[in-house]
């Protein structure tokens, strides 16, 4: 036991010694890095274009699924429509559409 209380006064003296709240704050080696950092991406006309098109498949993919469960949940109501080619149908409508005409502000 006595063992015990010593191994926790020397780990809470280390401690307070990294933290620097007693005794002399042990001398630290800055971080290595393996790999050299990576060169910085030129801004150009193609990275505007991907943000772009990347804006525009997320808008589409958003109002696909949006449509796709109204049209699903219309049609399960309905016992002579067929939910699943319409609620499928209308992602596809959806996607298309918006795809297409989706503009960013």
């Amino acid at each position: 036991m006595a063992r015990d209380d010593d191994d926790i006064e020397a780990l809470l003296a280390d401690v307070e010694r990294t933290l620097g709240r007693g005794g002399p704050a042990p001398e630290r080696q800055p971080a290595r890095r393996s790999d050299p950092a990576p060169a910085p991406r030129s801004s150009s006309r193609l990275d505007g274009v991907r943000a772009g098109v990347a804006a525009r498949f997320r808008a589409a993919l958003v109002a696909a699924v949006v449509a796709g469960a109204a049209v699903f949940a219309l049609f399960a109501v309905t016992p002579f429509l067929g939910a699943v080619s319409g609620g499928a149908g209308a992602a596809v409508a959806a996607f298309v559409a918006v795809g297409v005409t989706y503009r960013r502000r």
